[in-house]
């Protein structure tokens, strides 16, 4: 089926479901904290455990992110094809159209730079350095918002974001394996990660509010995108010179990374719609916290009192921009 040049999106069916017009039981709302809590501490670890863990390491970031995009991308093929419903994502069945393409090529391009930097970042930093690097989100989400939204911050808001800038210094400056590679490609993730917010409420316009067919043609497009970029940084030789693709090993914790790295896509879309902001970010901070144990326990990541302290006050500046948000929203309403 062909599309007319103006390709009205309307072939794809809306799952917009609002928050105030449905309402979710707890135990549907719990399982769904607890899904995104899990599956986003399973890929964070078995990413870290592929590039620099495993036996033979697969050190190459970006290619490692097609191999889940191309993963993530025949699961929802095979989704679409029986049209399966997971809570509120629906899967269509798997159509590509250069003009729709096109028009979502700018959020596409947002998901690249966030996905990217992140396998970067976490490839050139252990564990707890990943979280501290990763942690000026909400410095770039009021920047952003002021910048293309007009909208001003409070001053409470503002100062908590200061707590975490200065968890920011402190754990960057006494991190002992520092690098300004995981440096850098932590502040782009978390200028991207405040941008695809914005980018993604513009896709869903786009596509009637439909979350899987923005995240096709976001796999799609992003796989070419990485395919070039991987090529031009040179990541490319090293992929071919890669000596143990014969290993069964390598590719089952490879293919569980892709299968993580399509489940984390329904997780964040559950856990936005079926839960509240305060509760979102609780989720976000504990699983940080969790996260970088895990990492001492199984990797073995050393962390000192100045870095453990950095961290700390980026966890809990977080955490404290989300309540005060939380209550900001309350006294408007």
């Amino acid at each position: 089926m062909s599309k007319p040049k103006d390709f009205p999106i309307s072939i794809y069916p809306s799952t917009l479901v609002k928050q105030q017009e449905h309402e979710y039981s707890s135990v549907q709302t719990t399982f769904v904290v607890i899904f995104y809590f899990v599956v986003s501490i399973a890929l964070v670890t078995l990413n870290k455990y592929v590039m620099s863990h495993m036996p033979f390491n697969f050190p190459f970031p970006l290619f490692l992110t097609i191999i889940q995009l191309i993963v993530a991308l025949f699961l929802m093929t095979v989704l679409g094809m029986y049209q399966v419903k997971i809570l509120t994502v629906t899967y269509p069945p798997f159509q590509y159209h250069p003009q729709l393409a096109m028009k979502l090529l700018p959020a596409s391009a947002v998901f690249v730079g966030m996905v990217a930097a992140n396998n970067v970042c976490l490839n050139y930093a252990n564990v707890a350095f990943y979280q501290i690097a990763r942690s000026l989100t909400i410095l770039f989400s009021i920047i952003l918002s002021f910048v293309l939204q007009g909208t001003r911050t409070s001053p409470r808001a503002i100062a908590t974001c200061g707590v975490v800038m200065l968890g920011f210094g402190i754990g960057s400056w006494s991190e002992s394996e520092f690098s300004w590679m995981a440096l850098g490609a932590g502040v782009l993730s978390s200028f991207f990660v405040a941008l695809n917010s914005v980018f993604v409420k513009k896709a869903l316009i786009i596509t009637n509010d439909n979350e899987g067919v923005m995240m096709i043609y976001n796999n799609v497009t992003a796989c070419v995108l990485l395919l070039l970029l991987s090529a031009s940084v040179g990541e490319l030789e090293g992929v071919l010179l890669f000596e143990h693709y014969d290993k069964p090993a390598f590719w089952i914790i490879v293919m569980m990374t892709g299968l993580c790295g399509f489940l984390i896509n329904i997780a964040v879309v559950l856990v936005v719609k079926l839960t509240s902001p305060l509760t979102n970010n609780i989720a976000g901070t504990a699983k940080a916290s969790v996260q970088t144990l895990l990492a001492v326990v199984l990797f073995g990541t050393h962390i000192d009192l100045m870095n453990g302290f950095g961290l700390c006050l980026c966890i809990f500046g977080s955490a404290l921009y989300s309540y005060v948000r939380y209550l900001e929203s309350i006294a408007r309403d």
